[in-house]
């Protein structure tokens, strides 16, 4: 890791950030009843768990391909390469720099633009954005958020959920319309913008202008359409991971619902938007444990004892041993399985991360 990266402000407010998080999610924590817990975990489903993670990576490849082939024609075990390869160095490099080492990678393997590569995945990225708002309405829809936890709060989850699916569909038709209509589309937001100071009017248009030139990969509505479908693909086998994970705890408690599943997804999402440091460590355990505990919470209100299997007073250690679980299935495998075909590819790593930091600054 170079010294300007030691020397950067946001290195460190991500490492704070972790830390700060990681002392919440543990605080209090029985660590011999953690151990306890974890020990009791069942190797077979977290073999299994592993398998599934690994199919949802290649469902993610095959939507890159995808988009990708605006670029140039990839074959998929190389698109699922650098996917991997971009996740490996997202785990060991500062500042989210997986993303454009994956651009950089795959145009370095492949004799491609990186420009051009890492708009593929800005596409990747604006319609995960709105799955993830997709996936948040749906969870605030139905999930039975207990009146003991959040009070008040609960109906406004409820209120919150109907106005995300709107957003939702505001969103999928705005982008269709950029896509059908970009030109108009530039000539508008260029006019809106026309009113703020120039400094303000430079960055917001150049944001919005990158946003719209992401989009123009795409040339068509359908195409629009079929990648909407393959991101919902991406989210659905998110999903199995999180339910067999669950199962290696054999406990009623940890057997999660579909609504239960949606929920730990979007407490993901939710805690890999946080700035952190690498991995997304802390963040991922202090909100993913919370997110367990309210499920647990919720089926003892309905069941008692029996419902959950599991003492009230322990939750937050089962909550924790789920975290630290799933987070390590993720650390281990994108982190082992990219690091192997990183050994072989004939990249240096060096150069790699050397490249996406100046291909970043560029960017930025």
């Amino acid at each position: 890791m170079s010294d300007s990266v030691f020397k950067s402000g946001k290195f460190w407010i991500g490492i704070a950030i972790s830390a700060l998080f990681l002392y919440v999610a543990f605080r209090g924590i029985d660590f011999q009843a953690l151990l306890n817990v974890i020990s009791r975990v069942n190797p077979w489903w977290i073999l299994a768990a592993i398998g599934l993670y690994i199919f949802n990576l290649c469902v993610r490849a095959i939507r890159w391909q995808y988009i990708f082939r605006h670029v140039k024609p990839v074959k998929f075990r190389g698109m699922l390469e650098a996917t991997l390869v971009g996740y490996f160095a997202n785990n060991v490099l500062p500042m989210r720099l997986g993303e454009v080492a994956r651009a950089v990678y795959v145009g370095q393997r492949e004799g491609c633009d990186k420009s051009a590569s890492l708009g593929t995945i800005a596409v990747e990225r604006i319609f995960d954005v709105l799955m993830a708002v997709v996936v948040l309405a749906i969870t605030f829809v139905v999930f039975p958020f207990p009146e003991e936890v959040l009070g008040e709060w609960t109906e406004y989850f409820k209120i919150a959920g109907q106005g995300f699916v709107i957003v939702s569909a505001v969103g999928f038709i705005t982008m269709f319309v950029m896509v059908k209509k970009r030109d108009w589309t530039l000539k508008l937001i260029d006019r809106i913008l026309s009113f703020l100071p120039d400094k303000g009017r430079k960055t917001a248009g150049r944001l919005a202008h990158s946003f719209i030139d992401g989009l123009a990969i795409l040339s068509s509505p359908l195409e629009l359409l079929v990648l909407f479908v393959l991101t919902a693909a991406v989210w659905l086998t998110n999903l199995w991971p999180i339910y067999v994970s669950g199962l290696a705890f054999a406990a009623p408690g940890m057997k999660f619902g579909a609504e239960d599943q949606l929920f730990l997804l979007t407490a993901g999402a939710v805690a890999a938007a946080i700035p952190a440091s690498p991995g997304f460590v802390g963040t991922f355990h202090f909100v993913t444990k919370k997110a367990v505990e309210i499920i647990l919470i919720v089926k003892f209100a309905e069941g008692g004892i029996a419902a959950t299997g599991i003492d009230p007073a322990l939750f937050g250690e089962w909550g924790l041993s789920f975290a630290v679980l799933i987070h390590g299935l993720y650390i281990l495998t994108t982190t082992t399985s990219g690091a192997i075909i990183f050994m072989f590819s004939g990249v240096s790593f060096r150069s790699l991360k050397n490249e996406a930091q100046i291909v970043k600054n560029e960017e930025e």
